[in-house]
């Protein structure tokens, strides 16, 4: 089963801003992303109620939180 990675609005205009600001840093998180779907057993769940059944994945300082 091949899964894929949906962005919401707040994270495409971050990308957008990052990629004009940043572009190093924005092709790192930008691998990372694309590698989720295959990495996602792997990435540990997010404690609290709020947070059911997300995860989180560390890329230096910045945290990709996702479903």
């Amino acid at each position: 089963m091949r899964l894929k990675a949906h962005l919401s609005s707040a994270a495409e205009n971050f990308f957008v801003h990052l990629n004009q600001t940043d572009e190093k840093l924005y092709r790192i998180i930008k691998s990372h992303v694309l590698k989720l779907p295959e990495v996602y057993k792997t990435d540990p769940f997010l404690k609290g109620s709020d947070y059911k059944g997300m995860r989180k994945h560390r890329v230096g300082s910045y945290r990709i939180l996702y479903r």
